[in-house]
């Protein structure tokens, strides 16, 4: 039995293997609440806030994947499958693509405590580097000791090793000079799912001949501060209603996405969502200090539970939901 009645969350099982210092490191089992797998779902590796129009990625993506979310699965430790008269095959390999690389961005910062994650096409666009490579990896991720790594992340019905050996070379590929690559494996997504978080030191060519060190961090406070500098943009706006509330002795915003969607979407879609919208009352958590956060004094936040997620880079997500009733009863 998982917690109180109606809770809901996905338990991963994480092995860590460590090239770095080859000491042997136990496996963890790690909560992974829905809110947490909406926000890295939606913005894993995400160096911008978009406006009210892209911000609904987040929940056009949760609606969307709706049916690989279902509660009884996820209290099984698993994602679930659509029923046959809607299966697509090339839509569950995409969702699994997205759910590894969103596993991946969590534990980074569950594990080697990163604070901001990036595209790793972001991360070469920031500093007006061509892409050349077409292997390459998928996240650049920053700690709070401003230690940077390489991310490889896949998501998969079932482990291989042929898949571990894939991602632990392309995490390798990186133009930039990193302090250490990570391989993320997420397998068994349908069964029970198992993680493989695999830390090795990038080849020697890469370091030597890399996009320097001073270079990259650079950069990537300046991708950071963009991606917060777009939140203080957004939540600035008059029309939006929001809150005040405070965790964790920080004040934070609730913002209410269900207000003035009437803007956002013409009324075929706004009907569609409305329904989702009742049921999870999804809510966006941002810091009202927002515009003055930096790399430098940013905080690692705790919050991961069936109803608040905020991430290390104090971004939020909150759904208010029944956790005994699954969003798509009402259309049966």
């Amino acid at each position: 039995m998982k917690g109180e009645k109606g809770e809901t969350y996905m338990m991963l099982s994480v092995e860590i293997t460590d090239e770095t210092n080859r000491k042997p490191i136990p496996k963890r089992e790690i909560d992974f609440h829905l809110p947490a797998i909406v926000k890295h779902l939606a913005l894993s590796g995400c160096y911008f806030m978009p406006n009210e129009h892209k911000l609904f990625r987040s929940i056009g993506m949760f609606f969307h994947y709706g049916y690989y979310l279902q509660n009884e699965e996820l209290n099984e430790s698993r994602f679930s499958v659509p029923p046959n008269c809607i299966y697509d095959p090339t839509e569950k390999s995409h969702f699994s693509n997205l759910i590894g690389k969103a596993i991946a961005d969590f534990l980074s910062k569950k594990i080697d405590n990163s604070i901001f994650t990036i595209n790793y096409e972001s991360a070469l666009k920031v500093m007006r580097k061509r892409i050349k490579k077409a292997n390459r990896p998928d996240l650049l991720a920053i700690s709070r000791n401003n230690g940077i790594f390489a991310i490889e992340a896949k998501g998969s019905d079932r482990y291989t090793d042929y898949c571990m050996n894939k991602a632990k070379s392309q995490s390798k590929k990186s133009e930039f000079t990193v302090d250490f690559c990570v391989a993320s494996v997420a397998c068994k997504l349908y069964k029970k799912v198992e993680c493989k978080y695999h830390r090795s030191m990038p080849d020697n060519n890469t370091i030597s001949n890399g996009i320097k060190r001073d270079e990259l961090l650079k950069g990537m406070n300046e991708a950071y501060r963009d991606y917060h500098s777009r939140f203080h943009k957004f939540i600035g706006k008059n029309h939006l209603n929001k809150k005040d509330c405070k965790f964790q002795g920080v004040e934070f915003y609730e913002i209410d996405l269900a207000y003035g969607l009437e803007e956002c979407f013409d009324r075929s879609i706004l009907k569609a969502y409305s329904r989702f919208l009742k049921f999870y009352k999804p809510k966006l958590i941002v810091p009202k200090n927002i515009e003055k956060l930096s790399i430098e004094d940013s905080r690692q936040f705790e919050y991961n539970n069936e109803e608040i997620y905020i991430d290390s880079d104090g971004i939020g997500i909150k759904l208010d939901y029944d956790k005994e009733k699954s969003f798509f009863e009402q259309f049966d």
